[in-house]
């Protein structure tokens, strides 16, 4: 389990402070292969309402500095700022 929090203090020129967090989960399921569920809230304090997302998903590395990952993002109330449904990636971490 990891998570995040952050807190911006805004300027003096009528920015609010924004605030935001996530939560992260991550379950084995071989060697391999991966569950991933993460919750993500940020409030930018201004005309536009908090978000919610809830991602669902997998990851897989074939190698070591490699992984792929599929998953489904589901948002909830400024869902226009992030695309909701289902989403391909390739990562080198190295």
């Amino acid at each position: 389990m990891t998570g995040e929090f952050l807190y911006r203090v805004g300027n003096s020129k009528g920015e609010g402070d924004e605030w935001g967090l996530f939560a992260q989960g991550v379950i084995p399921l071989g060697t391999q292969l991966f569950a991933v569920g993460r919750y993500e809230f940020f409030d930018p304090r201004g005309a536009l309402p908090g978000m919610h997302l809830w991602v669902a998903g997998f990851a897989f590395r074939p190698l070591s500095p490699l992984v792929i990952r599929a998953e489904y993002n589901l948002a909830h109330g400024n869902s226009a700022r992030v695309p909701q449904g289902f989403s391909a990636s390739v990562a080198l971490l190295f």
